[in-house]
């Protein structure tokens, strides 16, 4: 008996693919759907790619899906969020996602002394410096400097902005009756400059370093909150300053002003705060109190909060340029029960 044909072998192959698909048929069984092929690009490049709430890589790139709806999303530090979504790929097809992420604009806080004037950025908006001398605002990607005054006092700083970075300094911030401090921050970098020198620059209590005309790169500036000092031979400006995540300038400004500030620590939140009889507005984070820009003198100090016992006046000393910290632990009011008569 000689070998099988090879017309047997067609046969035989034939009949296991007719037997394959009456069996799949009979068990409603579907095919295997393939994979579509999607190539994702996002300006900038770098930005990650999340498919379906899932991390996938960095663009440019291309991912594969099964067929039908996908959510694709892209993140990136110093940019908005965006989110678009895309319909029907089809079994075995491709496609493209292309997306344009936006640029969070630069943070700008004015810290300063000065209880009124204005703040100018190029291109014709201004913003008003209220009584705490402390401003903060968003800055255009266009903005190329930022200009303060207040009576005599004048400060210019030019400035180089680039979307999602530090911003840099095009020139020497000039200053006229001022002390200006000057701070570009972003992408795990800082920088300062001055408009005088020397001057000492504290963070936290620790000497960062000595201050110029010249830019220098600043360590330890993380972002978080901060108490920043500035001492310049008898002059000292001390505040505290909150580090965001996005990029930033922080200008310090002083028109060495008969001034302070003062920080009262509570140990409850929401205390109202009263100087010399007034109540004061003051900005609150966990009990800590901060008001600026009191004219240099001694204060009478305390404080009050619905259901706990008014505090015992304290005598605080101003001094000029400084912020002095005065603490106080309000105990609640015993609770009181009256008899219907």
């Amino acid at each position: 008996m000689g070998p099988p044909s090879p017309d047997r072998h067609v046969n035989y192959a034939v009949t296991i693919l007719v037997i394959a698909a009456v069996v799949m048929v009979a068990m409603n069984i579907k095919p295997i759907p393939l994979a579509a092929e999607v190539k994702v690009t996002v300006d900038p490049p770098g930005a990650e790619v999340w498919v379906d709430g899932k991390i996938e890589g960095r663009a440019p790139m291309q991912v594969y899906v099964n067929p039908g709806q996908h959510r694709f999303e892209t993140r990136m530090l110093g940019y908005e969020p965006l989110t678009a979504v895309w319909q029907n790929f089809e079994d075995g097809g491709s496609g493209f996602v292309k997306m344009k992420l936006t640029a969070i604009p630069p943070v700008l806080q004015l810290v300063s002394d000065l209880n009124s004037g204005t703040l100018k950025l190029d291109g014709g908006r201004t913003e008003l410096i209220p009584r705490e001398g402390n401003l903060n605002v968003r800055m255009p990607v266009t903005t190329r400097s930022v200009e303060v005054s207040s009576g005599n006092v004048r400060v210019v700083a030019p400035i180089e902005m680039k979307p999602a970075m530090m911003p840099e300094w095009n020139g020497a911030v000039l200053a006229a009756n001022a002390r200006v401090t000057a701070i570009s921050y972003g992408g795990g970098k800082a920088q300062a400059e001055s408009s005088h020198g020397p001057v000492d620059l504290f963070i936290d209590g620790k000497l960062a370093g000595s201050l110029g005309p010249e830019e220098r790169e600043i360590p330890h500036l993380t972002p978080d909150p901060h108490r920043i000092r500035l001492v310049d031979g008898g002059n000292v400006f001390d505040r505290p300053v909150s580090i965001g995540e996005i990029p930033g300038v922080l200008l310090l400004v002083s028109g060495e002003q008969n001034v302070g500030n003062l920080l009262v620590r509570v140990n409850v939140d929401g205390a109202r705060i009263i100087i010399d009889g007034a109540e004061f507005r003051a900005s609150s984070t966990a009990g800590d109190n901060f008001i600026a820009n009191l004219r240099v003198r001694v204060l009478m100090v305390s404080v009050t909060k619905d259901g706990y016992a008014l505090s015992d006046p304290k005598p605080v000393q101003l001094r000029k340029g400084e912020t002095v910290t005065v603490d106080f632990n309000v105990e609640k009011q015993a609770a009181v029960d009256v008899e219907k008569q």
